[in-house]
């Protein structure tokens, strides 16, 4: 399967688009020191999604780098709804989208276990 059809790339890329529309509303003394993380981590959440479905050899440990860069990125938009940066329906909408990236990503995980 290509990585472009795979659910958790699918959920990753949606998170990341509407990532990238709410750091460009963020006032500027954040936009290029919080909102260049951000986008630093969602988009190596985007490679290692895709490194773990063309490398088998390396896919648990490329999904454990996936899972650390999303536990990141959860990290950074609490950050973000502490420094009220965004509204609680944003903050919701982001939130829906990183469990049910993050649910994917164990999913993805525990069955390259077996």
């Amino acid at each position: 399967m290509m990585h472009h059809n795979l659910p958790v790339y699918k959920s990753s890329y949606d998170l990341l688009l509407l990532s990238f529309w709410l750091i460009k509303h963020f006032p500027k003394e954040y936009k290029y020191t919080l909102g260049e993380k951000f986008k630093h981590e969602l988009l190596e959440l985007m490679i290692a999604i895709t490194h773990a479905n063309t490398d088998q050899q390396n896919r648990k440990d490329t999904l454990t780098q996936a899972l650390q860069h999303a536990e990141t990125i959860k990290l950074l938009w609490r950050i973000a709804k502490d420094l009220q940066l965004l509204s609680v329906k944003q903050y919701a909408s982001v939130s829906t989208l990183m469990v049910c990236v993050s649910k994917q990503l164990v999913w993805w995980q525990k069955s390259t276990s077996h």
